[in-house]
């Protein structure tokens, strides 16, 4: 059940990587209310965000690259192309907050079972320095897990000649819902 297109997928060593990493996941500390998401689920949401990235949005017009995929964690990146842009060689801000929307959003989806939705409630950027070079990247992580809200941040980055530097900071807070009719 993955994206069609080359097989294995760009991520799947990340997925791999990510559901071995499963069994250290029992020993470190989790959330309380989270506890009832078993290993399965948690497998099938890591698997969903892998999804997410054959959607139109993000394979046609992003063409986003997962960075990282861990419990709580999603890192994405996108070249940048001058369409992404308001000048040369700059994201426009748009861009850059959508790219933070996605990597706090999608980090949420890992903590929740694979069947629930999750909806962006509010979120705030706050742009810390221009994001001019050849490469946004965003990390997306779980501040505060919870079972029906969540609050999720995303560090945004912008990469010039090999060195990143920080470029916009946002926080935002998901509301999770299980299946209609549950």
């Amino acid at each position: 059940a993955f994206p069609s297109g080359p097989w294995p997928p760009p991520c799947m060593p990340l997925i791999a990587a990510a559901i071995a990493a499963l069994r250290d996941w029992r020993k470190a500390p989790c959330s309380g209310s989270l506890r009832h998401v078993d290993e399965k689920s948690q497998i099938a949401a890591l698997e969903r965000v892998s999804r997410l990235l054959d959607r139109p949005y993000a394979r046609d017009f992003f063409r986003l690259e997962l960075v990282r995929l861990e419990r709580g964690c999603v890192e994405l990146a996108i070249a940048n192309r001058p369409e992404l842009g308001h000048r040369p060689g700059a994201f426009q801000g748009a861009i850059t907050t959508a790219l933070g929307e996605s990597a706090a959003s999608w980090s949420a989806l890992t903590l929740i079972p694979a069947d629930w939705n999750s909806l962006t409630l509010e979120q705030s950027i706050h742009f810390t320095g221009p994001a001019e070079g050849e490469r946004l990247i965003a990390v997306g992580s779980v501040l505060s897990p919870g079972r029906s809200i969540s609050v999720c941040r995303a560090e945004i980055v912008c990469e010039k000649n090999g060195v990143r530097h920080p470029c916009g900071t946002m926080t935002q807070t998901n509301r999770h819902m299980p299946p209609r009719g549950s």
